[in-house]
């Protein structure tokens, strides 16, 4: 019965954050805060019956979510909501104690995480690609002069692997790995600077809004490139009172929590659940 009741409100919550963060890019914190909460306190429930273990389990799952999350964050690969969420399905799933297999599964949810968002990520940007075709290909033509000497060396390094394939066949597979990892690079970056980044007023700044550029007044730096926190809101404010700022560039990430629903159906049901996910969204 625990598991159930927590597998359907991850359920529950993963599909309207996902709602949500496809709206707005943002995952209110109520709903975030509410489900780590809402899985501490059911466990704390259980754990009368089942043990403490079963509490434990939450805990050492959350932590270990939080952590993994703040990296994510502390180096701009999200959103602070984004790392809250995922604090809440570590208290969800936990990492069951005393250790065992079951005990595996948070990090079977991470790693899908990893794949599922990759994917997801590639997709959306073909997607934006398509729509915004040929501001993406100007970018991709001017970043290929500007990043022509590794354009080059990535050649060199396709030509070595076909000439040492010669007599070594099993390395074929890599002859057009370096210029296709050198394309993909080249792709990402002019989706990101063609489609990700926008002037937006002050007024309208959240935190977790990620700054793009580094504020200078007077010729000395106020406000470093970083996730938005209080701290700097309120210097940006200030300065917009002070009539010195009006506006400051910012940089919109994917909506990624979808790639979280996506990644736990994948764990806890297989391809199976992606597919009821499919089903349901496109008929």
């Amino acid at each position: 019965m625990l598991e159930l009741i927590l597998i359907t409100l991850s359920l529950l919550v993963l599909m309207a954050a996902s709602c949500t963060d496809l709206k707005t890019r943002e995952v209110p914190d109520w709903l975030n805060y509410g489900f780590l909460a809402a899985g501490l306190g059911i466990r704390t429930i259980y754990s009368f019956q089942e043990g403490w273990s079963t509490l434990l389990s939450g805990v050492l799952g959350l932590v270990v979510a939080f952590l993994l999350g703040s990296i994510f964050y502390l180096t701009h690969q999200w959103g602070g909501g984004d790392t809250k969420l995922l604090a809440g399905l570590g208290a969800m799933i936990g990492i069951s104690y005393p250790f065992s297999p079951a005990s595996l599964e948070l990090g079977w949810f991470l790693l899908a995480l990893l794949f599922v968002g990759a994917l997801y990520g590639l997709v959306w940007m073909i997607v934006i690609f398509f729509q915004k075709k040929q501001q993406v290909s100007r970018h991709f033509r001017f970043l290929l002069g500007e990043y022509k000497g590794i354009h080059i060396a990535s050649g060199g390094a396709a030509a070595f692997f076909a000439f040492a394939s010669i007599p070594l066949p099993f390395l074929w597979p890599l002859v057009l790995f370096p210029l296709v990892l050198f394309y993909l690079f080249l792709f990402v970056e002019s989706v990101e600077q063609t489609s990700f980044f926008k002037d937006v007023a002050i007024s309208t700044l959240t935190e977790g809004d990620w700054l793009a550029e580094d504020i200078f007044i007077d010729g000395r730096r106020v406000v470093k490139s970083t996730t938005l926190g209080m701290k700097e809101l309120t210097t940006l404010n200030r300065l917009k009172t002070e009539g010195r700022l009006k506006t400051v560039l910012i940089k919109e990430g994917l909506p990624f929590v979808p790639s979280f629903l996506l990644a736990y159906l994948l764990v806890k049901f297989g391809g199976e659940g992606v597919a009821i996910i499919w089903q349901g969204v496109w008929g």
